[in-house]
């Protein structure tokens, strides 16, 4: 993706760098929920699994916008197939095991939150496109 500059040659940059700090921040948020130690490293990974997914959401999202209209809308079917994916793969992984709830809790809030960050940067660079 190249990173180098967040405000240069590619300013989805800037969205991936958000998104990092706001789970960060949730992720430091949940220390003051009471947990065990196996918990909290579920909620984590679900954090950083949203993150993630986000990241590689909105880098495929920007290239999309900025070719065709067709483009767009598969990179967009794209990023929603694979936080649904992702989602399967989790429930799937956790079936049958204690300790499920946070690291699904923690994926499923992440990516709602997270995609709201990564549409309101698509949206301003959609006005730029």
């Amino acid at each position: 993706m190249g990173c180098i500059s967040l405000s240069g040659k590619f300013p989805e940059c800037k969205s991936v760098v958000e998104a990092g700090l706001a789970a960060l921040a949730a992720g430091l948020a949940l220390r003051f929920v009471p947990m065990g130690a196996a918990a909290r490293m579920n909620a984590d990974a679900g954090l950083a699994l949203a993150w993630a997914v986000s990241a590689a959401g909105t880098a495929v999202l920007a290239r999309g916008l900025r070719s065709t209209p067709k483009a767009f809308w598969r990179a967009f079917g794209f990023g929603i197939f694979l936080r649904a994916a992702v989602l399967v793969g989790l429930m799937a992984h956790e079936w049958r095991r204690d300790g499920a709830a946070p690291l699904l809790a923690s994926y499923a809030l992440g990516v709602a939150g997270l995609v709201l960050m990564e549409s309101r940067r698509m949206s301003s660079l959609a006005g730029r496109a």
